[in-house]
């Protein structure tokens, strides 16, 4: 381009309300959903979040994928603020994590509580001198994950981070740290956990977090109704269950919807019941989740009813099981850890 028709360019006009981006959400109340954002949305909550204020590169590990609302921050973020963004075309795998952090020198980095626990597992971990800002978020981080990482980010915070496709980010816990927080609500964001009958809660009591925030998303692509669903008025049912402390930060203790959280992954119970329940000699099956702090998972475990003429054994079951499902991007890590048996009485 020469320097006439760079100058004779002109910008176009932009209607602020119109769509610029379309997210996926987390696919927790069934099918994933094209979350809708507008350009207006997107400046208001995409940028104030992010501010380095340093002559130094700053470096940032990107570990999520694009079409998740953590992938497309940081790459909206990083090109504002002229960052470093590393991205590895290898699978993001614990000690490639630690290896891309210290040969890098990687400032920041997004992760889940599953990912932090293998980190710590991982044999001679050396310190991560590097690090700023350990930002730990997807889904609740036990205090024992915060405590055993931070002492390897001798340079750095570890804090935790609350958000969601639709509403971005909705709480940080950043300058005054309380392990097992999610910390305070973000500039321009209200939040209140309410009780089934839309009733605002007090200080510690559990109840369902919803958000209001001054631009709202623009709701789900083509799905006017499950738009509506998503709504009481003009807050955002988040479907997580929390409450606030009487410092008023918040604490994420449950998930009002039925889907379980493992690698960071959304599993549906259903299909892994309909796994189960092609076997022969399965009379039905309940699947559920064990929340382990430790590793950061839902540690998936089956209940099933056999057939009285059938001589099925656990591990039959689990063999069949742990080898067949259809979504292998989300399940290929994963296991059905325990089977237990039940007469249907």
């Amino acid at each position: 381009m020469d320097s006439d028709s760079v100058d004779d360019f002109v910008f176009p006009s932009t209607d602020p309300n119109s769509i610029i981006l379309i997210i996926c959400s987390s696919g927790s109340t069934g099918f994933q959903k094209g979350v809708c954002k507008s350009h207006k949305h997107v400046i208001q909550y995409f940028f104030p979040y992010f501010n380095q204020n340093t002559d130094k590169p700053f470096v940032v590990l990107q570990s999520s994928y694009i079409f998740w609302f953590s992938g497309i921050y940081f790459i909206i973020v990083g090109a504002l603020y002229k960052c470093v963004r590393i991205i590895s075309i290898k699978p993001i795998e614990p000690q490639s994590v630690v290896d891309i952090i210290q040969d890098y020198k990687v400032n920041s980095l997004m992760i889940a509580p599953y990912a932090v626990s293998k980190i710590l597992q991982i044999q001679n971990l050396k310190r991560l001198d590097s690090i700023t800002e350990l930002v730990i978020a997807g889904s609740a981080a036990s205090k024992d994950i915060q405590n055993n990482i931070q002492k390897f980010i001798p340079n750095g915070i570890v804090c935790n981070a609350y958000g969601c496709s639709e509403e971005n980010y909705l709480t940080i816990n950043k300058n005054v740290l309380k392990y097992g927080s999610c910390g305070l609500p973000v500039d321009n964001t209200e939040l209140m956990v309410v009780d089934d009958d839309f009733k605002n809660l007090g200080p510690n009591e559990k109840g369902e977090i919803c958000s209001r925030l001054s631009i709202q998303f623009s709701g789900y692509f083509d799905e006017p109704e499950k738009t509506q669903e998503a709504f009481e008025g003009d807050w955002f049912k988040t479907g997580d269950i929390g409450y606030f402390d009487d410092d008023g930060y918040l604490y994420i203790v449950d998930r009002k919807k039925e889907l379980l959280k493992y690698n960071n992954y959304q599993v549906t119970p259903s299909e892994i019941e309909a796994v189960i329940n092609e076997i022969k000699g399965i009379v039905n099956s309940s699947v559920v989740g064990v929340y382990d702090a430790n590793e950061g998972n839902d540690i998936i475990h089956a209940f099933v009813i056999v057939d009285e003429s059938s001589n099925l054994a656990e591990n039959v079951i689990l063999e069949q099981v742990n080898g067949k499902h259809d979504n292998k991007s989300a399940y290929d890590e994963m296991s059905v850890e325990q089977c237990e048996f039940n007469d249907g009485k």
